[in-house]
């Protein structure tokens, strides 16, 4: 016989309020030189860990464009969803 537990946690199901995706920050802000990321800035995923790591390629984007800088192509390849 095995033993298991399972958990449940309520609150990790997304469930956003409609038009609240339009309150999401992008990277660039007007401020010099401060760049944005984090699951909650707008990445056209829910606010996941999944947004986060593509926010912060969408910020370091940014400021490589900033800087007039190429951006390394395997740092900006990753799947997208089906």
């Amino acid at each position: 016989m095995k033993d298991f537990f399972v958990t449940r946690e309520r609150t990790a199901t997304f469930a956003p309020t409609p038009g609240v995706g339009r309150l999401r920050p992008g990277a660039r802000t007007k401020a010099s030189g401060l760049y944005l990321a984090g699951a909650w800035t707008a990445t056209g995923w829910p606010a996941t860990m999944e947004s986060a790591v593509r926010s912060g390629v969408g910020a370091a984007d940014a400021v490589l464009g900033a800087l007039g800088r190429p951006r390394p192509r395997h740092l900006f390849e990753f799947e997208e969803a089906a």
